[in-house]
């Protein structure tokens, strides 16, 4: 069976991946309506690895999985609470949220390049913050 350490590096490793295949946000401004659904499938798969980590981690330690409408966004505030990630990288992952929100529910030809901008801009922040927040809590 398959350990923490193992999962996390999995999912960790899926996420270095594709952070390689983020432009930065300048380049995203010329991009055609299909480079931008690519972009947004991107950001939408940096959002699930996080949250997918966050959900080992808190199954791991047996602390109660949240339920309900609100779920993934309480997901974020238990892993907080139990110290697994720092409030400030919380703050960070929420607006990746509700991109995935807004993306899940859109349609690609709707996407706007201003709109990917500030979380391509943010996208190594995040990923280094919670990188962080995981070697701190977890011997990584």
């Amino acid at each position: 069976m398959i350990n923490l350490h193992q999962k996390l590096e999995i999912e960790l490793d899926n996420i270095e991946k594709t952070m390689k295949e983020l432009p930065n946000s300048h380049a995203c401004i010329k991009c055609s309506t299909l480079e931008l659904g690519g972009i947004a499938a991107l950001l939408h798969n940096l959002y699930t690895g996080i949250e997918k980590t966050l959900k080992y981690v808190i199954k791991d330690r047996n602390i109660s999985m949240p339920k309900g409408p609100s779920w993934h966004k309480d997901l974020i505030n238990v892993a907080v609470e139990n110290k697994i990630i720092e409030n400030n990288t919380a703050q960070i992952i929420k607006q990746y949220l509700a991109f995935r929100h807004f993306f899940i529910n859109t349609y690609v030809v709707n996407l706007e390049a201003e709109r990917l901008k500030p979380l391509l801009d943010d996208a190594n922040i995040l990923y280094n913050a919670f990188k962080h927040d995981l070697k701190c809590q977890i011997a990584l």
